[in-house]
């Protein structure tokens, strides 16, 4: 007999054919067939074959699924024992230096100092290395346990959230310490001042801490000496680095400027030149220099209208 194509009618049973089809369907594939007749006979085995086919498609993806999961564990744990080896390395690290820094320092400190270390680490979130790194910039004879931590405690901090290096954070915390003559018991509080300005400025959060540190290391001691706070020049600082986009040296020694020439104005140091350049500068933003009568203001108050030019503006 030729081969002909025909279409089948309602005289043909196909309930099991419909079945097959109903059962693929479910499985999302789609089946399309021209019916010959001398293949009619065949169609039921096709769809078998492809059910087969489909179930077989079906297993494979579970097994890969299968597959990238137990890779995928693989990975996490290896991952996780390079870090705590890593970890281990730091500290095994750091200690030997602290051994080697702090000569009286006996076995059991050393061990109570490692102990701490990786409790701050986990406390505070931070790396083991992060931890490590600020105890031995504050590792020296003068120093007890209880001291290098208390130390190094604003310094991760800083450094965990800034991104900035424990190295480079311990110096701002320092620097700012010694430009504005405060003691070292107010080293958190000096991070948590950097940080909470950095938090409220549309600046990105490291490059504020950054600018912030840098301008106040740059010009902090002319501050201090002109009677301004760090938690005003702090604020004035970062006001300053949202509306400017510029560095914090270059801001730093922009105030280094203003703050040193009016500061020697009122010992009568400086020219007519200087302040009439600073004054000038100041009174086209608003600012004033002097009172009613004359005579210069308080820097404080000179400072405090420049900062709420900067906040309005």
């Amino acid at each position: 007999m030729s081969d002909f194509k025909i279409k089948v009618t309602a005289d043909l049973d196909t309930s099991q054919v419909e079945a097959k089809l109903m059962t693929l369907q479910n499985r999302k594939i789609t089946i399309q067939a021209n019916a010959n007749g001398n293949d009619l006979s065949n169609m039921n085995n096709s769809l078998q074959q492809i059910q087969n086919n489909a179930n077989n498609v079906s297993a494979s993806l579970k097994g890969i699924a299968t597959t990238k999961l137990k890779v995928d564990a693989l990975n996490f744990l290896k991952n996780q024992t390079e870090n705590a080896v890593r970890s281990v390395t730091d500290l095994n690290k750091a200690m030997t230096l602290v051994d080697m820094t702090m000569s009286n320092m006996s076995g059991s400190s050393l061990y109570s100092l490692k102990q701490q270390s990786l409790s701050m680490a986990k406390d505070l979130s931070a790396a083991t290395k992060t931890v490590t790194d600020a105890v031995t910039i504050y590792a020296n004879e003068n120093e007890s346990v209880s001291s290098m931590l208390n130390k190094a405690q604003p310094t991760v901090l800083l450094s965990a959230a800034s991104g900035m290096s424990s190295s480079s954070s311990a110096d701002a915390i320092q620097g700012i310490l010694n430009q504005f003559n405060l003691s070292e018991d107010q080293a958190m509080h000096v991070a948590d001042t950097v940080e909470k300005l950095s938090s409220e400025i549309a600046l990105d959060f490291s490059k504020g801490c950054d600018t912030i540190s840098q301008s106040i290391a740059t010009s902090g001691s002319v501050v201090n000496e002109a009677g301004m706070s760090f938690e005003k020049y702090a604020a004035l600082v970062s006001t300053t680095a949202e509306k400017t986009r510029v560095s914090g040296s270059q801001i730093g020694n922009a105030f280094k400027t203003i703050f040193s020439r009016i500061s020697r104005s009122k010992d009568g140091l400086t020219t007519d030149a200087e302040m009439s350049d600073a004054e000038a500068a100041l009174k086209s933003v608003g600012v004033s220099v002097r009172r009613a009568d004359g005579d210069l203001r308080d820097i404080s108050d000179t400072l405090d209208d420049l900062n709420k030019v900067c906040i309005m503006q």
